[in-house]
């Protein structure tokens, strides 16, 4: 459990670091880019969609006011996290193909392996039958069209800027820094 803790209050690091290692092995081409960017736009928009409808600043404790099952979490548990993987997929295809498979395992270990359980762990104790209930309909990553009445929910703007702004500046200039590479 202390690994997953750690995993969870470092997920911002090591998004950065992987970023950093990425960037250090790039190959990027034109090619590479054209494949990637639309991953990375997609990644970022799926996350500034999630972190609206959160209703609340992320920490680096796993916390929760109240179970979301609206917007992208009636899609899939883990919108925040396919969003990361859209955005990492993406830097992946514009360094090198042959980094998307170490990023693949690295998701991974990092996600299913660390993050993901700790989060379920905490919101079966907090929500019980509620959550158990929206686990069964709503699959932990790979979406599906939910029922109608549940994309509509709250969304604050003001929760999007203050939980996103970093990691939107970290995909921004990761890309940037990308796409200066490939033609340096």
């Amino acid at each position: 459990m202390r690994f997953r803790e750690e995993v969870f209050r470092l997920r911002g690091a090591i998004w950065t670091a992987f970023f950093v290692a990425v960037a250090f092995f790039a190959s990027p081409t034109p090619g590479g880019l054209l494949m990637g960017i639309p991953f990375v736009i997609a990644g970022q928009g799926v996350r500034f969609w999630a972190a609206g409808t959160i209703g609340r600043y992320r920490g680096e404790k796993v916390s929760a006011r109240g179970l979301v099952t609206w917007g992208p979490y009636a899609w899939c548990r883990n919108p925040l996290y396919v969003g990361n993987f859209l955005i990492g997929l993406g830097w992946s295809v514009m360094a090198s193909v042959y980094v998307v498979p170490a990023y693949a395992a690295a998701f991974f270990v990092v996600y299913f392996v660390g993050i993901v359980p700790l989060e379920e762990n905490f919101l079966s104790s907090a929500f019980g039958e509620e959550y158990q209930r929206y686990r069964t309909q709503v699959p932990s990553f790979f979406p599906r069209q939910p029922q109608a009445h549940s994309l509509g929910g709250p969304f604050s703007f003001d929760v999007l800027w203050k939980s996103e702004r970093y990691s939107f500046l970290v995909t921004l200039f990761g890309t940037l820094i990308l796409v200066l590479k490939t033609f340096l």
